[in-house]
């Protein structure tokens, strides 16, 4: 293989690597977050996340299900425990894993075609950042 073709490839490679990476819009203001969603929390994870099915042959497709222990309930259903589907993520897929007792962490949740709440990576952050902060006292404002 010439130094050419090596480079070419590896220049295919890395511009592939770059296109499946996962990534996401910037969050609305706090009210347009919590009116979109069907779930809007402030919550620890219980439990681990587990998996509950997976194809080995499909890339990403391994489904997931966190419940939490929800601190403050956004949408006012005053729930106290909460579970969630996600994929499981494997950095191109926007997918999450949690652990338990870690966080806290801001979630909004929608429901999918089976009418069950799931998140994405893309749906949920921790509040360790100072934009995480200041969109943490927005929410509490609401």
């Amino acid at each position: 293989m010439s130094k050419f073709t090596g480079l070419l490839f590896l220049g295919a490679l890395f511009t592939w690597q770059q296109a499946s990476a996962c990534s996401c819009m910037e969050w609305q203001n706090a009210a347009a977050m919590v009116g979109r969603s069907q779930g809007a929390y402030l919550a620890i994870p219980a439990s681990d996340s587990q998996v509950v099915s997976a194809d080995p042959e499909e890339f990403g497709s391994t489904s997931m299900l966190t419940k939490f222990s929800v601190i403050r309930d956004y949408k006012n259903n005053s729930a106290k425990e909460v579970t969630i589907g996600s994929w499981k993520g494997d950095g191109a897929n926007c997918g999450t894993h949690f652990t338990k007792d870690e966080g806290p962490f801001i979630i909004f949740a929608y429901k999918n075609n089976a009418g069950m709440l799931s998140m994405s990576s893309c749906s949920v952050g921790g509040i360790d950042a100072p934009e995480s902060i200041a969109f943490l006292k927005e929410l509490n404002k609401l």
